[in-house]
């Protein structure tokens, strides 16, 4: 694993960074970033401006091991943004849901041209005004016109899950389904499996606090749940999972990742057939986990994914899982960042190539990383 100096933010002009460090002139600041890839040398970034909480998206353009972004774009006006998860639907759009004040979950398409992002019309997703907790990863897509997004209801305390339909840049929003109920769910994040299904990973807080895997089915806008499958039951009520991360390495095998908040970072292998789930054996990634728990998985080719967490002295780390089966090898810990920053997002390029952003809440700043894998 390979990387270079961070490209500290600072402007509004937009802003640029290289593996090496060496072309960080300009930058943008923000809270919270999120990356998704357009195509293998193209991603788009999203985050909230620390002045007013408004969406802002940027696209980086990789060329070997260097990345250029684009000038900042505000992509939902006077909209705020809290938590967000963003997928490419295309390489010229992608579909962003977020909680936007006050407290309503809404959804928004992003096209590209060029390298110029523009926001449509914003959707309102919920019809409450307590919904929360979108984490990276609650996003996914199950085809080119759709995604589902999984979230939860403060007040109720019911984890949903709900279809959302893309034409152009309009949105229709499906029913949305209940998948856990009556307790908290805290954290959860979803990835599709195929256009008729999704996986579900949550800390189901109805059986105590368990890190549980489900299996979603999808007709048009229609959704069913299925059997949920404990994944961890050594997590419980007593031990908070504060993280549900899922990357996908094909439509059979996934890899989660959890933890025993405030101290260990957990990851495991999943194997899916139909409506059924098998776990493969916990592997432990760190044990000393930072105070700034919230932490990235993405897949870096078909049997392998890169796990990026806030580590020792809030420090941002990487290691590659190896996957076999449901059996899950990792590479040595690498201390990417330096120093410390928080909240990162990570978003595979290529098979040897991975962008990583962060943020660094203390000088409301967003900086951005190419990550080479060897």
């Amino acid at each position: 694993m390979m990387m270079g100096a961070i490209a500290s933010l600072t402007g509004w002009a937009g802003w640029n960074g290289s593996k090496d460090g060496a072309a960080s002139s300009t930058s943008q600041a923000g809270y919270t970033p999120a990356v998704c890839q357009l195509t293998s040398t193209t991603c788009l970034v999203f985050y909230g401006d620390p002045v007013n909480s408004y969406g802002w998206a940027a696209v980086g353009t990789l060329t070997g091991d260097t990345i250029v972004w684009s000038t900042a774009v505000n992509v939902t006006g006077t909209t705020t943004v809290s938590t967000y998860s963003i997928v490419a639907l295309s390489s010229t759009q992608v579909i962003a849901a977020f909680v936007g004040g006050p407290h309503t979950l809404k959804s928004v398409i992003i096209n590209i041209s060029g390298t110029v992002p523009s926001g449509a019309t914003i959707k309102q997703v919920s019809s409450g005004t307590n919904y929360s907790y979108l984490n990276i990863g609650g996003l996914d897509k199950t085809s080119s016109t759709q995604a589902i997004v999984a979230y939860d209801d403060e007040i109720a305390g019911i984890g949903y899950v709900v279809a959302l339909s893309v034409a152009s840049s309009v949105i229709t929003v499906g029913t949305p389904l209940a998948f856990a109920g009556a307790y908290p769910t805290y954290t959860q994040s979803v990835s599709n499996i195929s256009s008729s299904a999704a996986l579900v990973f949550y800390e189901d807080g109805n059986n105590s606090n368990h890190p549980t895997a489900q299996i979603i089915s999808i007709s048009g806008t229609t959704l069913t749940t299925n059997t949920p499958y404990v994944v961890d039951s050594s997590i419980n009520s007593g031990s908070s999972n504060d993280t549900s991360l899922i990357a996908q390495l094909s439509a059979t095998s996934f890899v989660v990742g959890y933890n025993n908040y405030p101290t260990t970072l957990y990851t495991a292998a999943l194997s899916v057939s139909g409506t059924t789930i098998t776990v493969g054996s916990r592997v432990t990634i760190e044990s000393v986990i930072g105070t700034n728990y919230n932490n990235g998985l993405c897949n870096a080719d078909s049997t392998s994914v890169m796990a990026v967490y806030i580590g020792t002295s809030n420090h941002i780390y990487g290691r590659v899982c190896s996957v076999s089966g449901t059996t899950i090898t990792l590479s040595t810990a690498v201390d990417i960042s330096g120093s410390a920053f928080s909240n990162p997002s990570i978003a595979n390029m290529d098979i040897s190539h991975n962008i990583l952003v962060f943020s660094n809440n203390s000088s409301a700043t967003v900086s951005g990383q190419v990550i080479s894998i060897a």
